[in-house]
Parts: C-alpha cells; structure tokens; sequence
C-alpha cells in the first residue's frame, strides 16, 4: 500500500512569493495602523510570530503525484433543484453563482440571482425570499452567501453594493450599503457572528491589492485583516485569487506558487503550506489558443483579430497558475483544485487535493463527467464528509447535489 509522506515542518517567513501588509485596527476610532511586510527573496527567512511562537512552513510532496485517497459516492444524499411544475421556481442555469448554505437544522439556503430559496433536510423547497429590484427585501445580483453564529445569514448583492442579513426561517433582520469597491469571497463568514469584506486595487501593470477588513453584522468595523500584493487576473490564465473564511481562520491564496497561507482573525500569520509542484512558463503559442476562447463565435474573422491583439497587449502572467481555487470544510480540511487550462478540452474531471487542517497531505479526489465529453459537475462547497455539486440533466434543468466523499484505504492507480 502506498502510504502518504508527512509533512515537514520549519519556522518560516511569509511566503516568498506577494508581499503582505499586516494592518492592526481600532474598533473604537476605526483607523487601521498599517505595517508592511515585503516579499523575501528565495532562501532569506524571517519570523511571523503569533504570541510570541513563530509561525510555520508545511512542506508536502507534489499534489499532483499524490494517491487518490478520497472517493465520490454514487447516490446522492440530497437533490435540490431541477424540473419544476412552476418554471419560474427553478434555478436560473444562466448564473454563475448558484451557491448554498446548511443550517444547523440540516436546512439548506440557496442564492438564485435575486432569490433565496430555502429547502428541508430532505430536498423540499419550504420558502422563496426576495424579488428582483432595489428596495427591502429585494435584490439585484446576489453572488455570495454565508452563515455565522446562530445561523445569521450573509448574502451579498454585486449589483446593488449591499450586505443583507437573514435569519435561518428567511427573515431579513438588515441591509448594509456597503462601498461600490467592496465584495464578499465565496466564503466569508467566521463561526464568532463576523464575516470578511474585500476590496481589490488593481495597479497599472496588471497586479493588485486586496484589502481584506472584519467586520459585524451590524456593518461595524472589527479590525483590518491586512492587505495581499497579488499577481492579479488576466484573460490568458484566468487565475482564481482565493480568500476563505472559515471557523476561527483566514486562507488567502493566488496561484502565484504552490502554496497557500493561514491567519487568525486578527490577521496573524499561522502558517503556510507548500507542496511540491513546479509550475511551466506561458509559452507565445499558448496565448493567442487561450484568448481566442474568450471572443463569441459570433465575432468576424477581422474583429477576433484586432481583439487577440489587443488582448495580447495586455499584462499577464509569466507562469501558469499553480492550482485553481481553495475551499474549506467544517472540519478544517482545505480542498486545493488542480488548475486546467481553457484550452484543454474536454475536462473529463475536476481534481481536488485535500489537505488536513495541519497543512498535511492527505490525497486527492476526482470528480468525473458522467458522459464522455461533457463537463463534470462542478465542485461548489465541501461538507464534512460530503460535496456539494452543481450538474445539469438532460433536460438543461440545474440541479445541487450532495454526495458523500469516503476515505480510501488504498491508493488507487
């Protein structure tokens, strides 16, 4: 049997790669003291300390070398969604934010556009909140949900710059106006009733900042969570900048390297975790094949090529990303997907590599299209021993589907 290496663990630095500017609030005059903490070159080592002990490096071997040690059940245990008798009541399988949350009653809220629908512990839609328009109780563009103490809801609305707060029955208890440059992650939410905000400063060479503050459901100011230096988004690789909230800790991650790093809630570095897998240069003859993937079909010959050169002018990055996105169970497992480029088409599965909430390795997971040729359904929040998916039947109805994720006791090949 193919066992797992353990990790090896050092005091480290913050990672090596984006600098990091740690900010230090006061809840009382709301004015962050920010201190600035620049990259370290290769090799150099400094000390992120957190009462006194330093923080620390988990190094892994490669994610993508690593056994499968997770598997996707069959039968799912919950079906939300799909082929309505009302066509109006199903989910618009046009967003792209079609995202859920359970209640500790084992009810589940879902965000559809301006809606929240909410189901029962077993998959039947109890209650609908919300229409669409800008007033109470109505929304715009919802894109993000999450839950905190004493299952308070978060949703946040893109389109109407707006925070709003729901009980776990669909109540809305208030709305925030939040600043136009200020968003919510995927997931947000601590477990002690705050939640995170970010805003992102993009600078003239294709990076940016993101500006990550805490604060209460009452809109108040907790304290600064500090600001990243990140690589930023392009068109060619379409990288994911990932900030996670979730229980007591914040995970940022870009892509930029194979790593990803914890804080606490005051914005304290915990630790950052590494794997092995090197990453490959954009080579020339892969941006005009990825770009040419953003233009409609509908464009002419000459209009997709004034627009690839224009795009090709554009900054982006050197390297591929090395994973795509992170997500983070309620047991702390932290779930780092595997990075495919547009181009490479079909995808037949989307890959997974969990990590414990040590930063150790533990082995990966494939979720697999269930037809040749099609995509697989698509990965969108883990449970404790579960997954919740987003997959489309043969009737173009969307569907959310929670299926178990056991533990294999043998590396499969």
């Amino acid at each position: 049997m193919r066992m797992i290496p353990r990790s090896i663990r050092a005091t480290i630095s913050p990672p090596k790669y984006g600098a990091r500017v740690r900010g230090i609030a006061d809840a009382v005059s709301l004015i962050a003291l920010m201190l600035v903490c620049r990259a370290v070159p290769s090799g150099a080592q400094a000390r992120a300390s957190i009462a006194g002990s330093p923080a620390q490096i988990v190094a892994n071997t490669s994610r993508a070398a690593a056994p499968i040690a997770f598997r996707l059940g069959g039968t799912p245990q919950l079906d939300l969604g799909g082929l309505e008798e009302d066509p109006e009541l199903e989910f618009d399988h046009r967003q792209g934010y079609l995202r859920a949350e359970r209640l500790s009653n084992g009810d589940y809220a879902v965000i559809d556009v301006f809606r929240i629908h909410f189901f029962n512990s077993r998959g039947r839609r109890i209650r609908v909140v919300g229409k669409k328009g800008g007033g109470p109780g109505e929304f715009q563009y919802l894109d993000a949900i999450c839950r905190t103490r004493g299952d308070t809801l978060v949703v946040a609305d893109s389109h109407l710059s707006r925070f709003t707060m729901l009980t776990g029955r669909g109540e809305i208890v208030r709305s925030l106006q939040r600043d136009e440059a200020r968003e919510a992650p995927a997931q947000f939410c601590f477990d002690d009733g705050t939640f995170v905000a970010r805003r992102t400063v993009r600078h003239s060479d294709g990076r940016q900042r993101v500006e990550l503050a805490r604060l209460r459901t009452d809109g108040s100011l907790v304290n600064s969570l500090g600001a990243f230096e990140s690589a930023g988004t392009d068109l060619v690789t379409q990288p994911v900048v990932s900030v996670v909230a979730a229980g007591a800790q914040l995970y940022f991650g870009d892509g930029s390297a194979s790593e990803f790093s914890v804080y606490d809630t005051m914005g304290r570095l915990v630790r950052t975790v590494r794997s092995d897998d090197p990453q490959s240069r954009v080579a020339s003859e892969d941006i005009e094949q990825q770009l040419a993937l953003t233009i409609p079909n509908t464009a002419t010959a000459s209009q997709r090529a004034k627009t690839i050169a224009r795009r090709k002018a554009m900054p982006h990055r050197a390297v591929w990303p090395a994973y795509r996105t992170i997500l983070v169970d309620p047991i702390g497992r932290v779930w780092v997907q595997s990075y495919e480029r547009i181009s490479a088409s079909p995808f037949l599965r989307e890959t997974w590599a969990a990590f414990h909430a040590s930063g150790r390795l533990e082995g990966r997971l494939e979720v697999h299209a269930e037809a040749f040729g099609m995509r697989p359904p698509r990965v969108v929040a883990f449970g404790n021993g579960s997954v919740m998916l987003r997959r489309t039947d043969g009737d173009g109805a969307t569907h959310l589907v929670v299926k178990p994720v056991s533990r294999v006791l043998r590396a499969e090949p």
